[in-house]
């Protein structure tokens, strides 16, 4: 097999899509492997931002995830079974205008945001048009809670900690993906 050069040495080797699922709950993916290492190394990109109001209580919530690592293709140049390593970055925002604490009314926020070291394994299935599940674990940076401050109409506040408990997955990372290739 010759090994060549050009940027464009293996078929296909631009990826965007569409990854469902924790940490991206709902977002953009682009992927693109390199022509080095047998054409098994691809740095990728995850991007989401999510505004949450319509689906929970705050009167303004939002979300936001980047993520960038690499993806290493174990047998195939550019498809089959992978692992990956990357890094992201999230950030909750939570606002409630008319909330209460300690019997008294006050507007609340949750302004958080951490950052974690990522493993996973995958595979791509597919040329043109692909399909990509992911599992994995975060390794670090997701807090066991978020601080939650109130401001009341007297100006004074008071911040309480406020436990995610076991409803958000803490370490394990899932996720579908679609797209398409060029």
């Amino acid at each position: 097999m010759m090994m060549s050069s050009s940027l464009w040495s293996q078929e296909k080797p631009i990826r965007v899509g569409v990854k469902l699922g924790f940490p991206n709950i709902v977002g953009a993916n682009s992927e693109y492997v390199l022509p080095v290492a047998g054409n098994k190394l691809a740095p990728t990109l995850d991007f989401s931002t999510l505004k949450l109001d319509r689906f929970i209580d705050p009167d303004q919530a939002s979300f936001r995830y980047l993520g960038g690592g690499l993806n290493y293709y174990f047998f195939k140049e550019g498809k089959g079974p992978y692992g990956h390593l990357g890094y992201g970055s999230f950030k909750f925002d939570l606002v409630t205008m008319e909330d209460e604490f300690e019997g008294r009314t006050a507007t609340s926020s949750i302004d958080d945001s951490f950052n974690s070291l990522m493993m996973k394994v995958g595979a791509k299935w597919g040329k043109g048009f692909y399909f990509r599940p992911e599992v994995g674990l975060a390794l670090s940076g997701i807090p066991d809670s978020l601080d939650k401050r109130y401001v009341f109409r007297d100006g004074s506040s008071a911040t309480e900690k406020v436990e995610l408990g076991t409803e958000m997955p803490k370490a394990w990372l899932f996720n579908i993906g679609f797209g398409v290739a060029f």
